[in-house]
């Protein structure tokens, strides 16, 4: 049985709370990793803020505008009259312009190493089985058979380029081939 749009509102701004000193509303719910609120609505998990502002202002946003941005920068602010919709493009350009892009000592990396799976724990490591490598990535021009046949013509001395040109591949190719730099398992 469905809810009701009350029980669905109630249960929403039952999860915000007051204004504070910036005449911010906090999210007083679960949080995602970025800080921003989340509620279930539908059976799916929403942006607290994104679902605050279509409670508000009845409705969906104009075509391409699905980002929700919001003027005070607190990812966990619900106040509608904080939020406004817009592009990704426009984020982007929003978060360049208040300098708040993670480089430096603030990325992620730097203030979480341990999270990047680097080395042993990379998933290629891990799973060998699960890379796309060779004739099952979906990008190779070449077959492993061909990689066999570029590497003994550029033994035999024959010319980079009129091999390049045989296969459809570059200069650089054929010699990272030869050199085992790619297709080295062969």
């Amino acid at each position: 049985m469905a809810k009701s749009k009350l029980t669905t509102d109630a249960r929403f701004w039952g999860k915000v709370g007051a204004p504070d000193a910036d005449s911010c509303r906090p999210w007083l719910a679960g949080r995602n990793q970025y800080d921003y609120g989340t509620f279930w609505f539908d059976g799916r998990q929403v942006q607290a803020h994104a679902f605050a502002w279509r409670l508000t202002y009845h409705g969906p946003t104009k075509p391409g505008a699905e980002v929700f941005r919001h003027s005070c920068d607190h990812p966990w602010c619900c106040e509608s009259a904080h939020i406004y919709p817009g592009t990704n493009a426009e984020n982007t350009a929003d978060r360049h312009a208040k300098r708040r892009d993670a480089t430096g000592d603030r990325n992620g990396a730097r203030t979480h190493p341990e999270r990047r799976a680097r080395g042993d724990r990379h998933f290629s490591k891990t799973r060998p089985d699960r890379v796309a490598r060779g004739e099952r990535n979906s990008r190779a021009r070449l077959t492993e058979g061909d990689v066999h046949r570029v590497r003994a013509a550029f033994l035999a001395g024959e010319n980079r380029r009129d091999i390049a040109m045989r296969y459809g591949i570059r200069e650089g190719t054929v010699y990272d081939i030869a050199a085992r730099r790619i297709w080295a398992w062969l």
